[in-house]
């Protein structure tokens, strides 16, 4: 199945099938560890991507919202 969300603020539409936002949380949690800052929960994997990734530029604002949709994509598809 896949998913869709269109990210209104930037005018840009984000596509994951089933599995990918599991795949977007591990590679994020790989890549943060990798740098030292391991994190555990979701949301801490959330604010450290913000930290560590967009706010010290190694990613693009653009990226921004990546996670967070992912996650929310996971989230909801948990409660349906």
């Amino acid at each position: 199945m896949i998913r869709s969300m269109r990210h209104v603020e930037k005018d840009y539409i984000i596509l994951f099938s089933d599995g990918q936002d599991c795949a977007v949380f591990h590679i994020v949690s790989a890549t943060l560890a990798g740098m030292g800052h391991a994190r555990i929960k979701h949301s801490g994997v959330e604010a450290a991507f913000h930290q560590y990734l967009i706010g010290s530029g190694l990613l693009k604002t653009e990226h921004d919202g990546t996670y967070k949709l992912a996650r929310k994509f996971r989230e909801d598809a948990d409660y349906v």
